[in-house]
């Protein structure tokens, strides 16, 4: 073979073809970098949903074990702050707001003729996954005990 010859072979790559496979990587590396950050995302909302839902549910069964007339169950709203992270002796984490608001179903309008024997019981759990707010919120009764 000639020198004229291996000058003209067209053997390799152009650097057009080389540059389009560049970009064509390279959309593909974003495409899936973006979906691991987006399983990511999720993953982590589910996560914390289910953390905030079970605080929720911890609290609400705190309070079903306590008498109805127990002073930790007089009407109010409880909240967490930075010095208090529990409401009914529940730990909450730090990340999540919670509250917890308890009033007398005999005390609401229309309701006032009505013997006390409900509470009304409301759990709200806050909490950020990035920049979005999130919450769980439960409301349950607490039925006056049978005393006989």
């Amino acid at each position: 073979m000639t020198i004229k010859k291996k000058i003209k072979k067209q053997d390799g790559f152009t650097g057009v073809e080389l540059a389009v496979a560049v970009v064509i990587v390279s959309i593909f590396i974003g495409l899936i970098g973006t979906l691991i950050f987006n399983v990511y995302i999720y993953t982590t909302s589910a996560a914390r949903n289910s953390q905030a839902t079970t605080y929720a549910v911890d609290i609400l069964e705190k309070a079903d074990k306590l008498y109805y007339d127990d002073t930790l169950l007089n009407t109010g709203v409880y909240t967490t702050d930075n010095s208090n992270r529990q409401i009914l002796g529940i730990n909450i984490a730090n990340g999540y707001e919670a509250s917890l608001k308890i009033e007398k179903y005999n005390e609401q309008a229309g309701n006032t003729d009505k013997l006390d024997l409900i509470k009304i019981l409301e759990v709200n759990i806050d909490y950020t996954v990035g920049s979005n707010s999130n919450n769980v919120n439960i409301k349950t009764l607490k039925i006056k005990e049978n005393n006989s």
